[in-house]
Protein backbone atom coordinates (compact mmCIF):
# COMPACT_ATOMS: atom_id res chain seq x y z
CA UNK A 1 0.00 0.00 0.00
CA UNK A 2 1.37 3.40 -0.94
CA UNK A 3 1.54 6.16 1.65
CA UNK A 4 -0.73 9.06 0.67
CA UNK A 5 1.28 11.68 -1.18
CA UNK A 6 4.09 9.22 -2.02
CA UNK A 7 4.94 7.48 -5.26
CA UNK A 8 2.43 4.91 -6.44
CA UNK A 9 5.13 2.24 -6.94
CA UNK A 10 7.77 1.44 -4.36
CA UNK A 11 9.14 -1.94 -5.50
CA UNK A 12 12.29 -0.72 -7.26
CA UNK A 13 15.75 -2.07 -6.64
CA UNK A 14 18.33 0.65 -5.93
CA UNK A 15 19.42 0.89 -9.58
CA UNK A 16 15.81 1.08 -10.77
CA UNK A 17 15.07 3.95 -8.43
CA UNK A 18 18.30 5.64 -9.44
CA UNK A 19 17.30 5.26 -13.09
CA UNK A 20 13.96 6.94 -12.46
CA UNK A 21 15.57 9.89 -10.64
CA UNK A 22 18.41 10.37 -13.15
CA UNK A 23 16.00 10.06 -16.11
CA UNK A 24 14.01 12.94 -14.69
CA UNK A 25 17.19 14.98 -14.10
CA UNK A 26 18.22 14.33 -17.73
CA UNK A 27 14.77 15.45 -18.93
CA UNK A 28 14.25 11.93 -20.29
CA UNK A 29 16.94 12.41 -22.97
CA UNK A 30 16.55 9.18 -24.96
CA UNK A 31 20.20 8.67 -25.87
CA UNK A 32 21.55 9.32 -22.38
CA UNK A 33 18.84 7.27 -20.68
CA UNK A 34 19.15 4.14 -22.82
CA UNK A 35 22.46 2.96 -21.33
CA UNK A 36 21.08 3.63 -17.87
CA UNK A 37 17.91 1.71 -18.75
CA UNK A 38 19.99 -1.34 -19.72
CA UNK A 39 21.83 -1.18 -16.38
CA UNK A 40 18.57 -0.72 -14.46
CA UNK A 41 17.06 -3.74 -16.24
CA UNK A 42 20.07 -5.93 -15.40
CA UNK A 43 19.96 -4.81 -11.76
CA UNK A 44 16.20 -5.34 -11.48
CA UNK A 45 16.59 -8.90 -12.75
CA UNK A 46 19.74 -9.60 -10.70
CA UNK A 47 18.05 -8.37 -7.52
CA UNK A 48 15.12 -10.72 -8.24
CA UNK A 49 12.60 -7.90 -8.04
CA UNK A 50 8.99 -8.63 -8.90
CA UNK A 51 8.44 -7.89 -12.58
CA UNK A 52 5.28 -5.89 -12.13
CA UNK A 53 4.29 -2.32 -12.84
CA UNK A 54 7.36 -0.07 -13.22
CA UNK A 55 9.84 -2.95 -12.87
CA UNK A 56 8.17 -4.75 -15.76
CA UNK A 57 8.50 -1.63 -17.92
CA UNK A 58 12.17 -1.15 -16.98
CA UNK A 59 13.01 -4.77 -17.81
CA UNK A 60 10.93 -4.95 -20.98
CA UNK A 61 12.44 -1.86 -22.54
CA UNK A 62 15.86 -2.44 -21.00
CA UNK A 63 16.06 -5.83 -22.73
CA UNK A 64 15.28 -4.10 -26.05
CA UNK A 65 18.21 -1.74 -25.46
CA UNK A 66 20.45 -4.69 -24.56
CA UNK A 67 19.52 -6.47 -27.82
CA UNK A 68 20.93 -3.47 -29.71
CA UNK A 69 24.40 -4.09 -28.33
CA UNK A 70 25.80 -0.83 -29.69
CA UNK A 71 23.75 0.98 -27.02
CA UNK A 72 25.47 -0.92 -24.19
CA UNK A 73 28.54 0.40 -22.43
CA UNK A 74 31.61 -1.15 -24.09
CA UNK A 75 32.49 -3.16 -20.97
CA UNK A 76 29.08 -4.81 -20.76
CA UNK A 77 29.21 -5.52 -24.46
CA UNK A 78 32.53 -7.31 -23.93
CA UNK A 79 31.01 -9.45 -21.16
CA UNK A 80 28.01 -10.32 -23.36
CA UNK A 81 30.33 -11.27 -26.23
CA UNK A 82 32.71 -13.31 -24.07
CA UNK A 83 29.72 -15.23 -22.68
CA UNK A 84 28.53 -15.77 -26.27
CA UNK A 85 25.10 -14.37 -25.47
CA UNK A 86 22.57 -14.82 -28.29
CA UNK A 87 21.14 -11.78 -30.11
CA UNK A 88 17.76 -12.15 -28.40
CA UNK A 89 18.19 -11.58 -24.68
CA UNK A 90 15.72 -12.97 -22.16
CA UNK A 91 15.44 -12.08 -18.49
CA UNK A 92 16.56 -15.65 -17.72
CA UNK A 93 19.80 -15.05 -19.68
CA UNK A 94 20.53 -12.06 -17.48
CA UNK A 95 19.54 -13.95 -14.31
CA UNK A 96 21.60 -17.06 -14.98
CA UNK A 97 24.60 -15.80 -16.97
CA UNK A 98 25.24 -12.06 -16.60
CA UNK A 99 24.14 -11.43 -13.00
CA UNK A 100 26.16 -14.34 -11.51
CA UNK A 101 29.32 -13.05 -13.22
CA UNK A 102 28.79 -9.53 -11.94
CA UNK A 103 27.92 -10.78 -8.44
CA UNK A 104 30.90 -13.15 -8.35
CA UNK A 105 33.26 -10.17 -8.19
CA UNK A 106 32.16 -9.18 -4.69
CA UNK A 107 31.53 -12.77 -3.58
CA UNK A 108 35.09 -13.79 -4.36
CA UNK A 109 37.08 -10.64 -3.48
CA UNK A 110 36.64 -8.10 -0.70
CA UNK A 111 36.99 -5.18 -3.09
CA UNK A 112 35.63 -7.06 -6.11
CA UNK A 113 32.52 -4.95 -6.67
CA UNK A 114 34.69 -2.19 -8.09
CA UNK A 115 35.62 -4.46 -11.01
CA UNK A 116 31.98 -5.10 -11.89
CA UNK A 117 31.23 -1.37 -11.67
CA UNK A 118 34.24 -0.55 -13.83
CA UNK A 119 33.18 -3.11 -16.44
CA UNK A 120 29.58 -1.87 -16.52
CA UNK A 121 30.59 1.77 -16.92
CA UNK A 122 33.64 1.40 -19.18
CA UNK A 123 33.24 3.10 -22.56
CA UNK A 124 36.82 3.15 -23.90
CA UNK A 125 38.48 0.95 -26.52
CA UNK A 126 36.95 -2.54 -26.70
CA UNK A 127 40.30 -4.36 -26.69
CA UNK A 128 41.26 -2.73 -23.39
CA UNK A 129 38.35 -4.23 -21.45
CA UNK A 130 38.37 -7.81 -22.81
CA UNK A 131 40.86 -8.95 -20.18
CA UNK A 132 38.65 -7.74 -17.34
CA UNK A 133 35.57 -9.36 -18.90
CA UNK A 134 37.44 -12.68 -19.04
CA UNK A 135 38.69 -12.27 -15.44
CA UNK A 136 35.11 -11.70 -14.26
CA UNK A 137 33.94 -14.83 -16.07
CA UNK A 138 36.83 -16.78 -14.48
CA UNK A 139 35.85 -15.45 -11.05
CA UNK A 140 32.35 -16.77 -11.59
CA UNK A 141 33.73 -20.19 -12.55
CA UNK A 142 35.79 -20.19 -9.33
CA UNK A 143 32.69 -19.09 -7.39
CA UNK A 144 30.68 -22.00 -8.81
CA UNK A 145 33.47 -24.45 -7.97
CA UNK A 146 33.78 -23.11 -4.41
CA UNK A 147 30.01 -23.29 -4.02
CA UNK A 148 29.93 -26.92 -5.18
CA UNK A 149 32.83 -27.89 -2.92
CA UNK A 150 31.28 -26.07 0.04
CA UNK A 151 27.91 -27.70 -0.52
CA UNK A 152 29.41 -31.19 -0.85
CA UNK A 153 31.54 -30.74 2.28
CA UNK A 154 28.55 -29.42 4.25
CA UNK A 155 26.45 -32.41 3.13
CA UNK A 156 29.21 -34.77 4.22
CA UNK A 157 29.44 -33.09 7.65
CA UNK A 158 25.66 -33.34 8.06
CA UNK A 159 25.66 -37.03 7.07
CA UNK A 160 28.41 -37.83 9.59
CA UNK A 161 26.79 -35.94 12.46
CA UNK A 162 23.28 -37.29 11.80
CA UNK A 163 21.44 -34.26 13.18
CA UNK A 164 17.70 -34.50 13.83
CA UNK A 165 15.58 -32.60 11.29
CA UNK A 166 13.76 -30.53 13.89
CA UNK A 167 16.60 -28.34 15.23
CA UNK A 168 18.48 -25.42 13.71
CA UNK A 169 21.91 -26.48 12.49
CA UNK A 170 25.12 -24.49 12.05
CA UNK A 171 27.70 -26.12 9.80
CA UNK A 172 31.29 -24.89 9.60
CA UNK A 173 32.95 -25.60 6.27
CA UNK A 174 36.52 -24.33 6.57
CA UNK A 175 38.13 -22.65 3.60
CA UNK A 176 35.18 -21.52 1.52
CA UNK A 177 35.04 -17.79 0.76
CA UNK A 178 32.63 -15.75 2.90
CA UNK A 179 30.73 -14.63 -0.19
CA UNK A 180 29.83 -18.22 -1.02
CA UNK A 181 28.39 -19.08 2.41
CA UNK A 182 24.93 -17.67 1.60
CA UNK A 183 24.49 -19.61 -1.66
CA UNK A 184 25.77 -22.80 -0.01
CA UNK A 185 23.28 -22.33 2.85
CA UNK A 186 20.51 -21.70 0.32
CA UNK A 187 21.42 -24.92 -1.53
CA UNK A 188 21.35 -26.83 1.76
CA UNK A 189 17.91 -25.49 2.63
CA UNK A 190 16.60 -26.59 -0.78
Amino acid sequence: MAIPGSADFNGYCGAGLCFKVVSKLLNYDKIKCQKLLALAAIATIADVMQLREENYVIVRYGLKVIEHRQMLPVGLNALFNELKMPPTILASSIAFKIAPCLNACSRMQDDGAKYAVYLMTYDGPYENILGLARQIIDLNIRRKNNQTVGYNEACEILRKENYPDSIPIVVNVPGIPEGVIGPVASNLVE
